[in-house]
């Protein structure tokens, strides 16, 4: 008897004291909720955050600065690809290896999605 009880009480305790709670509610620094209408309200008023929703497609929030930080690094894989390139043809042997291998035309094709999603970017932030 006393051993069902102590089972059942070590249960029911690591039950109530060990879950943890799981959220997708915006938090701050210090892990306290945030209110919706505070999160929204608060990046209104900084005109950061654009929703948009289009007939039957998702809604889709843009952060501005997150968009704009995301041209910023398309900007940095674009110019390191270019840097690359220039280092592997100042190499004949790279060259050659590259060329055979078909890796200029890969990384024109990464160069040219990178250029496409960067106008899809620009048209977003001009459109909002």
């Amino acid at each position: 008897m006393k051993i069902t009880f102590i089972l059942i009480f070590a249960f029911v305790a690591h039950y109530t004291f060990c879950q943890q709670e799981v959220t997708d509610t915006p938090t701050d620094s210090t892990s306290n909720t945030i209110s919706t209408n505070d999160w929204h309200s608060e990046n209104a008023i900084n005109g950061t955050v654009t929703i948009t929703k289009k007939l039957n497609e998702p809604q889709i929030i843009h952060n501005r600065a997150e968009l704009e930080n995301e041209m910023l690094r398309i900007d940095a894989h674009i110019e390191n690809i270019n840097s690359k390139i220039a280092m592997v043809n100042s190499n004949p042997t790279e060259q050659a290896a590259a060329n055979e291998s078909g890796w200029f035309e890969d990384m024109e094709g990464i160069k040219v999605g990178l250029n496409n999603r960067k106008l899809e970017i620009e048209n977003i932030l001009i459109n909002n």
